[in-house]
């Protein structure tokens, strides 16, 4: 009974955590108790144009974070599609255009080759819990346990190399968008979804 008590405990746990999220500049998300290899702390959270985001930085610093613009170059689905040189899939990525704690300059986040992580979950509310999924998976990975450059790698093949945060110990990655110009090649930047991954450098 005991057991079965804790694990009820640890579940319910769990999904309070997930379920923070920002919702129009009035909620935050904050995610100060994961930690990658070395003590990595991270954060996840979803963004819409001109939505903005408080996440929790450490044990006293935050960082503001707003969606202010979206380029979206994926007007090609890559896994039918074949290309003369490595060159020719870097030019297929989202870029996403961030405003951190209110600075005059835009902060440029690209997704990896080819594009973002699809949104596929049947309830859409379940997409950040998804990343968290993913990213544990390759940490708990066979081929992670005491090889922090494995983790690093397939890291960034899943979700791109990220840009760093000016003046802070933060890096920011580009994990899911939705749409694409692919799927919806009239889309209007009202209608993007991305989610990004907070970490220290």
């Amino acid at each position: 009974m005991k057991m079965k008590q804790i694990l009820w405990f640890s579940i319910l746990s769990l999904l309070l955590v997930i379920a923070t999220g920002c919702e129009k500049e009035k909620r935050a998300k904050t995610k100060e108790e994961q930690i990658f290899p070395h003590n990595l702390e991270f954060a996840v959270f979803e963004l819409t144009t001109h939505q903005a985001c408080k996440v929790a930085c450490g044990e006293n610093g935050e960082i503001l974070i707003s969606l202010q613009d979206v380029k979206d170059d994926v007007d090609t689905n890559c896994s039918l599609a074949q290309f003369d040189s490595i060159q020719m899939m870097e030019q297929i990525k989202i870029y996403a255009y961030l405003n951190i704690n209110g600075d005059s300059t835009r902060l440029e986040v690209s997704s990896k080759p080819c594009g973002t992580v699809s949104y596929y979950c049947k309830d859409k509310s379940e997409e950040v819990q998804d990343v968290f999924r993913l990213i544990d998976e390759i940490r708990d990975a066979p081929a992670a346990q005491g090889d922090s450059a494995w983790f690093f790698d397939t890291f960034e093949r899943l979700f791109g190399k990220g840009a760093s945060i000016d003046h802070t110990p933060y890096r920011i990655y580009l994990a899911k968008a939705d749409p694409t110009k692919f799927d919806a090649p009239h889309a209007r930047l009202e209608d993007y979804r991305l989610i990004f991954i907070l970490t220290t450098k």
